[in-house]
């Protein structure tokens, strides 16, 4: 395999990773956080409640498209 093509299939799959991880902490961020004391209440925290699943939910698409592309080139590694 070229060595270009084999940095670029590496370097996909760590930015997957990564972007998975990122939004995987933004998400638990905003839940944990929740909304600030100058806010109103309600919104603000259906709000944070709300980003926080999303944000959640967007890391675990990114895991499993990193997942699925580590298993379809673990053939790079043998």
């Amino acid at each position: 395999m070229n060595t270009p093509q084999y940095f670029q299939k590496i370097s996909a799959g760590v930015s997957l990773v990564i972007l998975a991880i990122g939004f995987s902490a933004i998400g638990l961020l905003s839940l944990i956080h929740g909304p600030f004391s100058g806010d109103s209440l309600d919104l603000s925290a259906t709000s944070c409640t709300i980003g926080g699943f999303a944000g959640l939910t967007a890391g675990s698409i990114f895991f499993c498209a990193a997942f699925l592309y580590w298993r379809r080139y673990s053939w790079i590694a043998a």
